[in-house]
């Protein structure tokens, strides 16, 4: 029986636009230039975190990563800072393997996920039916979020995400809520969604 449980890194560490691929930078400032002045990058990170053992029969159900299908992560409620940009995108899927690392952080209660306005539709909707698209995402000024697909979830156990955000003048503590939730046929693998606020910080 494969448990497991979702990390959520405490904190976004600054990334310096330099560092970043081509293929990020392009992400992250599609149509616009990267200005230092205003625009910084912060990174975080989620794991997931498998541990095979016995679990009680009622929870079986819940708990066995083999039935996982979905992975959604969203982050909102910012504070300190505007949402401007967001990596990964949507992409086809390539088979890659990475190292499985946990993060500290812990799993704990929080409110549900509302990815109603996730639902896939027009060419993404055709994308899932022939299984190319391993990665959805869709963000705005409020909300971003990633729909991580099966093909992938076999494959990865840490994920690497990029914001690009513009600080706001009063200079605030920047910092958002992240939540993650593993589901199997659309229903959540998870006792409750992991969910942490995570502080934006540029220097460790």
């Amino acid at each position: 029986m494969n448990t497991f449980a979702i990390k959520i890194a405490k904190q976004a560490e600054k990334v310096d636009f330099e560092n970043l691929s081509p293929g990020e930078q392009e992400n992250l400032f599609d149509n616009r230039k990267y200005d230092a002045a205003r625009d910084v990058i912060y990174a975080f990170k989620v794991a997931i975190v498998v541990s095979p053992g016995k679990v009680k029969k009622q929870n079986v159900l819940k708990r066995d990563f083999k039935l996982a299908d979905t992975l959604l992560v969203g982050i909102r409620d910012f504070t300190g800072f505007t949402l401007t940009g967001i990596h990964p995108l949507s992409e086809e899927y390539q088979v890659t393997r990475t190292d499985e690392k946990g993060l500290e952080g812990e799993a704990r209660a929080g409110i549900k996920l509302l990815f109603v306005s996730f639902k896939p539709v027009g060419r993404t909707k055709e994308e899932i039916k022939t299984g190319r698209t391993s990665i959805l995402q869709s963000f705005d000024e409020e909300n971003a979020q990633w729909l991580f697909k099966k093909l992938y979830l076999e494959n990865h156990f840490d994920y690497k995400f990029l914001i690009a955000v513009q600080k706001k003048a009063e200079q605030e503590s920047a910092s958002f809520i992240c939540e993650v939730d593993v589901q199997g046929k659309n229903r959540s693998l998870l006792p409750n969604i992991a969910h942490k606020r995570v502080a934006c910080v540029d220097k460790l």
